[in-house]
């Protein structure tokens, strides 16, 4: 919409066991993810908790974390969001019913901070 400032990006993709998941941070934006189709979990955690996977990639704007054995989780269902600010670790995308895998369809707006 606006260029580099504020952009869209819509996901069609199948949810992930929980097992399968890692947690992700920005340093530049803002996630605004809205889930339009099914449901999935975000977890959420602090980085003094987490235990980083690779190192930042400036291009991509993300660090990634080895999920840990304990986070908050938010269950989003269609039409409900999750506004995710800079350095805040979240792991999109789990599955929300028993660990199995289902279709999610969700936007996800990106803000520069």
């Amino acid at each position: 919409f606006e260029g580099d400032a504020l952009y869209a990006n819509l996901f069609t993709y199948e949810s992930k066991a929980e097992e399968d998941s890692v947690f992700e941070a920005h340093e530049k934006y803002i996630d605004i993810q809205v889930v339009l189709e099914g449901e999935e979990i975000i977890g959420f955690e602090t980085v003094d908790k987490l235990t980083p996977k690779t190192e930042f990639s400036e291009e991509g704007d993300y660090i990634l974390y080895h999920l840990n054995d304990s986070y908050d989780k938010v269950r989003l269902a269609p039409g409900e969001l999750a506004i995710i600010f800079p350095k805040e670790p979240h792991a999109p995308g789990i599955a929300a019913c028993d660990n199995k895998p289902a279709r999610v369809r969700k936007l996800v707006v990106k803000v520069l901070a």
